[in-house]
């Protein structure tokens, strides 16, 4: 009597073994589609970043730059700094010398964002330069698509200059 119920209902142990294959089927293939949709998606990006010409008109690498050296060998403090200016330099030199080497990602910007904080404050002051900095970590993303490519230090980086960011600092003080 019991052997019948259970086939022609069926067992439920069977019943849970099955929902638990199909759960774990649908499970693997959610990964299998997570891990070829991250693989497709960081070859894109990746096609773009280390060759020496340009294949998309708005990422024009330009060979020839003169590049000043951007990342100070050493973070100097002189006695015409305020304040407010020393306080930052010294927060910088510990995450330059600290903080930045602990991390992987390294800024894609060239002058980095923390020597480009250094030359907004040297050439603004801290309160400009301290806003001209935060302003640049909120549109670094999106400068992704329009400033040109340059090679800085063996790498492609994209040309974000402090100059491109306070025209209309200079343009004033005319």
């Amino acid at each position: 009597m019991i052997y019948l119920f259970f086939r022609l209902i069926g067992s439920p142990l069977y019943y849970k073994k099955a929902v638990f294959e199909q759960k774990r089927l649908e499970f693997a293939w959610g990964w299998l589609v997570l891990v070829l949709a991250f693989a497709f998606f960081q070859g894109t990006t990746c096609a773009y970043g280390e060759l020496p010409w340009s294949i998309a008109d708005q990422h024009d690498v330009v060979e020839s730059f003169d590049l000043r050296p951007s990342h100070p060998a050493k973070l100097s403090v002189s006695s015409a700094d305020s304040m407010a200016e020393t306080v930052c330099f010294m927060f910088l030199k510990l995450y330059q010398d600290g903080l930045s080497s602990l991390g992987t990602v390294k800024c894609p910007m060239h002058p980095s964002c923390s020597n480009y904080c250094i030359q907004t404050i040297r050439k603004h002051g801290a309160p400009i330069g301290i806003m001209m900095t935060a302003e640049r970590l909120i549109h670094e993303a999106d400068e992704k698509k329009h400033a040109p490519m340059i090679r800085a230090y063996g790498k492609l980086r994209f040309f974000d200059p402090v100059a491109a960011n306070d025209f209309w600092w200079a343009q004033s003080e005319k």
